[in-house]
């Protein structure tokens, strides 16, 4: 799939009422590789999709999140890690 967004931020939480009629894809980034679950438990990376689909409802979008102590020191490798 080829996307037109990717958020890096704290993942979404699909379950939510306000999003649960939209599709994302996302996944989240870990020192020991890459798994599916984005899983928001914090709610602002959920917010930033919200606004983002409202804006861009057309939009693919990815959702990206960092495992807590993953050692990618800035949002410029967490996003070359993508390629």
């Amino acid at each position: 799939m080829t996307y037109d967004l990717v958020l890096v931020d704290t993942g979404v939480d699909l379950d939510h009422p306000g999003i649960q009629n939209w599709k994302c894809d996302g996944l989240t980034l870990s020192d020991d590789g890459i798994t599916n679950d984005f899983s928001d438990s914090i709610g602002h990376g959920t917010a930033v999709f919200y606004v983002a689909k409202r804006c861009f409802p057309s939009a693919n979008i990815l959702s990206s999140t960092e495992e807590s102590g993953t050692n990618f020191p800035s949002a410029g490798e967490t996003i070359s890690s993508f390629h």
